[in-house]
């Protein structure tokens, strides 16, 4: 038989011995045809999303790591000590598009309103591998229980980003942390949005780093 509610029995089959309780069962779940033709569809751009996060990863890092009051962990940088592996193991050496932030010792309700304002250009949920930017903040919710005490062991601080990047133009991204940071920051920390990359600057760096991932994509497409 194909399938019988859960529990129920036939004179000479059982529910657990239906085709649709086997595959269930054995195989895991399954899509509906409609929803495996949107997984087909998506595998077919999935390469060119993942290239976009990558190299999005890349700039953000380095600009959030370019000023002095902020801390960047993230294998992109490379002085970081995972730097190694990623240029070892992951394909064309890109990083993986998940990095922490640290905004030392801001005052809490800098940081409160600095990190409510990045909604909506950043997303604001517990989640990975959006197309969108997602940010969360450990200490204001998933660890939000645990004593200063606690918070420090597990290497984690009131101020603590996590960030999971989308395929947004980094470009996008980085105005609206700048002005969000002026808006936010600076009544409390007067010139902290001014010690980011100036726009040239960054401009530049967006530039680079482009050619190089791309560079070595197209490498990869010809060796």
């Amino acid at each position: 038989d194909m399938f019988l509610p859960k529990g129920e029995a036939t004179a000479t089959t059982s529910w657990d011995q239906t085709m649709f309780w086997n595959v269930y069962y054995v195989k895991g779940a399954f899509l509906n045809a409609d929803a495996a033709f949107e997984v087909i569809q998506g595998l077919r751009t999935l390469p060119l999303r993942m290239l976009s996060k990558c190299i999005c990863t890349d700039v953000l890092a380095r600009f959030l790591a370019a000023h002095p009051s902020v801390q960047v962990r993230c294998h992109a940088l490379d002085d970081d000590p995972n730097a190694p592996l990623r240029a070892s193991l992951l394909h064309l050496g890109l990083p993986a598009p998940l990095f922490t932030v640290d905004f030392g010792a801001l005052p809490a309700d800098a940081f409160q309103r600095f990190f409510d304002c990045l909604s909506p250009t950043f997303g604001h949920m517990i989640s990975l591998g959006q197309s969108n930017t997602i940010v969360s903040c450990p200490a204001l919710t998933t660890h939000s229980e645990l004593s200063p005490a606690a918070l420090a062991a597990s290497g984690l601080t009131p101020t603590t980003i996590r960030i999971a990047v989308g395929d947004e133009e980094p470009l996008d991204l980085i105005h609206h942390l700048r002005a969000t940071a002026r808006l936010t920051i600076d009544p409390l920390v007067p010139g902290f949005s001014d010690q980011f990359l100036p726009h040239d600057v960054t401009c530049e760096l967006v530039r680079q780093r482009y050619l190089a991932a791309h560079q070595r994509y197209v490498d990869s497409q010809l060796s």
